[in-house]
């Protein structure tokens, strides 16, 4: 599966494993890969068990786990991680064999798919981009991000964008540098859907997360009275991507052990790609005040 920019080889080790599979690929468009993996990620069922996590906890590999991998990974050092699905995620520096185990701590919620969050945070920060809570609209291979406060209307607008524009993510993507001085962008599922509290808009049947847009500029989302799209300085931006950076929930629980991280990224977007603030009113035409401003 490629997920931006990123390769992931899934490897089912157990009934439960593939079924979790099948129901991330009926909601994902999941496009095949040749090259070499970043990752082989272990799939399988572990009845939970308190040593176990215990054991786990402390970063020591499970001995039923060390079969899956060659002998000169380490059985120690893993970083362990449980979401609120119940999902455990193994990962070690230096291999890039991980495991996702499912059942191993019971969950109120009934997840309509699952996704490998913490591995694809890691990775993406591993080539200095990040996750942002944002949704992405595409035009032509370019992109624009749209940013806003807790309440402040992203998903509403996002559901009234017009052609040629195209929702591609209403609540989170990946960003990271292409390389040549711009920023690309991913589209990622929507978390409330993930933990089955929403269902998705109508455009985000599945979400195409192996699509890489360029990004052309970033909306900042605000209710007014009236439509009006304003240029903001790097200063102003920065301040407003660390927040969209840190604040989508598969990132509260680590964000302040990487803040510095976070921080540098929202500086490096701010220099880089064009940030504007748009107020917006419930059912006016913003995204004239787009075309106005050149977007994407």
């Amino acid at each position: 599966m490629t997920i931006g920019p990123l390769r992931y080889l899934f490897i089912c080790h157990d009934e439960i494993a593939g079924r979790w599979l099948s129901r991330l690929q009926r909601n994902l468009v999941c496009t095949p890969f040749t090259e070499a993996p970043d990752r082989i990620v272990h799939l399988l069922q572990q009845k939970p068990s308190q040593k176990l996590i215990d054991k786990i906890a402390t970063g020591f590999l499970p001995e039923r786990l060390a079969p899956f991998i060659p002998d000169d990974c380490p059985g120690a050092g893993w970083n362990p991680s449980i979401d609120e699905t119940g999902q455990t995620t193994l990962q070690h520096d230096s291999t890039r064999h991980s495991f996702i185990l499912l059942g191993i701590i019971r969950s109120r919620f009934r997840t309509r798919f699952r996704f490998p969050w913490q591995l694809v945070i890691n990775d993406i920060m591993q080539r200095q981009g990040c996750l942002i809570h944002g949704g992405l609209a595409a035009v032509e291979g370019r992109g624009c991000l749209f940013t806003a406060p807790p309440g402040g209307g992203k998903t509403t607008a996002l559901g009234r964008i017009s052609v040629p524009w195209r929702v591609v993510a209403d609540d989170a993507a990946l960003v990271w540098p292409d390389g040549t001085g711009g920023f690309l962008a991913s589209p990622l599922p929507t978390w409330s859907v993930h933990l089955g509290l929403n269902a998705p808009l109508p455009v985000l049947r599945q979400v195409n997360v192996d699509l890489c847009v360029s990004v052309g500029g970033i909306i900042f989302l605000q209710k007014g009275v009236r439509e009006e799209i304003e240029r903001c300085r790097p200063v102003e931006a920065a301040t407003h991507l660390y927040r969209a950076l840190s604040e989508h929930p598969r990132m509260v629980a680590t964000r302040h052990a990487i803040k510095e991280e976070l921080f540098r990224t929202a500086c490096r977007l701010a220099r880089t790609v064009p940030f504007w603030q748009l107020e917006l009113t419930i059912d006016g035409l913003f995204w004239d005040k787009l075309d106005e401003a050149g977007l994407p």
